[in-house]
């Protein structure tokens, strides 16, 4: 068997569900990275075809999809772009520029050979950057790092051509010690939240397939960095990290990309990911098909709700120690490169979903910064980093990340709450079966008066006899007032401490008027707004 066959064959048979557990080799100083792109400019510039900045955004968002200069009333949307570094003592500030039809923002952007400027291929209305902002997507971006070798850029080259499961990019861009690999859409895709569910199960199969250990010098499951869909990316034709003279650059390697054109790549990865769905079997909502006027006939508690009496999106609140309990996981887990900034997000995230406040927020979070830099990492986790991972606490965005996606962007495990599979309903109903075998067991009722414990016995008791039951719940089964339960609950867990509380997760905290009804689990952990 030849060295090249050796390849193609554990190529096709990597497994690539399992983590890599020998130590990985140290990364490339300054010198070497900026070698190591000189390297793969040159050999991508034999290969392929360099694409101009003004080039690769004009054939991203085509001829007249964004919106002219000063026209707000053509029902069209425009993209953005962001300069964040800053330097307050210089008087500089993030600069954040609206990207209309004549594309003359990006130009401003490349001459300022600022190496912190990011924009993706996604149209928003407003200056705002928020995912519930965003209206179309033109391009999925999958991000791609430690390409830290010429046999890395090789095997990549290598396995577009061989492999299947490696999916051919549009353009493959150069973006400093990595990669950015655009797919573009050859129709834009409407950024319902349905649609982005589905985008973003599919970009994190793609990416995982293409991230490989021949591909990239750190290739476990936990160095992949799972980003947003809406995530800006470095732009091209701007600096990158390794200095102003090294610009990003990008180069058209494949063909662009229909909704059914990752059908065959989806129905295989179901092997790996049940959840996964073709796009006939999502079918992809489209704004001409829910018009405001079929919503009044298919939604009409929704419509009355926010059409008619304009009342804002359902929020969810969650008990403190949820937040308590990531704060410490955060401080007893070893800072990973790539999710540091994430982890302060992802706590910024806590922080609004269990209304604490932001003084204490930002104290919490400025502790975390010299932990954030503890370790052998290869860039550093800078204040200005810190300062605009803090900004997180912010955006409304935050209420709507869920437990999974917090989970892949922080790298800390968090478990999903587990009923064994039954429905709340059916796990209250043995709940009380139990307490009233315990009764028996006891010669005792619960609705006796007489010789009854201290209150807070009473509630240890109970809580232990039910630990799966709301406030709600053991109220009913007790006659104790909730307002009373929630009390000693509170004494008696802060006597045990946080190292002996259980913390249940609540799989979902997103609303959608395509969902119907939200169930909830937990009342003492969660209540609606």
């Amino acid at each position: 068997m030849t060295r090249l066959e050796q390849l193609n064959f554990a190529l096709e048979n990597i497994d690539l569900t399992c983590d890599f557990e020998y130590k990985y080799p140290k990364l490339k100083n300054h010198k070497e990275q900026v070698k190591l792109f000189e390297y793969k400019t040159r050999l991508l510039d034999d290969k392929f075809t360099r694409v101009e900045y003004d080039e690769f955004y004009r054939e991203i968002f085509g001829y007249d999809t964004l919106q002219e200069v000063g026209n707000r009333g053509d029902l069209k949307f425009n993209a953005i772009a962001l300069d964040y570094y800053s330097d307050k003592d210089n008087k500089i500030y993030p600069h954040n520029g609206i990207i209309n039809n004549d594309l003359k923002e990006y130009e401003y952007f490349v001459n300022t050979d600022s190496p912190c400027v990011i924009t993706n291929g996604i149209t928003y209305i407003g200056r705002n950057r928020r995912e519930s902002n965003a209206r179309y997507m033109y391009a999925m971006i999958i991000d791609l790092d430690y390409v830290g070798t010429e046999d890395k850029v090789l095997n990549l080259l290598h396995q577009f051509e061989h492999l299947d499961n490696v999916i051919t990019p549009t353009y493959l861009v150069n973006s400093g010690t990595g990669f950015h690999l655009y797919y573009v859409w050859d129709k834009p895709i409407p950024m319902f939240k349905k649609n982005r569910d589905w985008i973003r199960k599919l970009q994190n199969r793609v990416q995982r397939m293409a991230w490989n250990d021949y591909t990239s010098m750190r290739a476990a499951n936990e160095d992949l960095q799972k980003l947003n869909i809406t995530q800006g990316y470095r732009m091209v034709g701007t600096a990158t990290k390794l200095g102003k003279e090294y610009r990003c650059t990008a180069y058209r390697v494949g063909d662009t990309f229909s909704i059914d054109s990752f059908d065959w790549f989806l129905q295989r990865q179901k092997i790996n990911d049940k959840t996964l769905q073709t796009s006939k079997e999502l079918q992809m909502v489209d704004p001409n098909h829910i018009t405001l006027k079929k919503a009044e006939v298919l939604y009409p508690e929704w419509y009355q709700e926010r059409i008619i009496e304009g009342k804002p999106k359902h929020q969810w609140n969650v008990n403190r120690r949820l937040y308590d309990w990531f704060l410490n996981k955060i401080k007893d887990n070893e800072s990973i490169e790539g999710s540091r900034y994430f982890r302060v997000t992802s706590l910024a995230s806590f922080a609004r979903k269990c209304n604490i406040s932001q003084e204490e927020f930002i104290t919490d979070a400025t502790s975390l910064f010299e932990h954030l830099n503890k370790g052998d990492h290869n860039t550093e986790f800078t204040p200005q980093d810190m300062e605009d991972a803090i900004e997180f606490y912010n955006l409304e965005y935050n209420f709507n990340l869920t437990r999974e996606r917090l989970e892949d962007k922080s790298k800390i495990p968090m478990p999903a709450n587990k009923r064994n599979g039954q429905k709340q309903s059916y796990h209250l109903e043995e709940a009380r079966m139990l307490r009233d075998m315990r009764q028996k067991r006891n010669g005792t009722k619960w609705q006796d008066k007489s010789g009854r414990k201290p209150k807070k016995e009473q509630v240890r008791e109970l809580v232990d006899s039910n630990p799966n039951a709301s406030n709600k719940e053991l109220e009913r089964i007790s006659g104790i007032s909730r307002k009373t339960i929630i009390k000693w609950k509170r004494v008696i867990e802060e006597e045990q401490g946080n190292a002996n509380m259980e913390l249940e997760f609540i799989d979902n905290f997103e609303l959608d008027m395509f969902e119907g009804e939200f169930e909830v689990d937990f009342d003492y952990l969660v209540v609606k707004k």
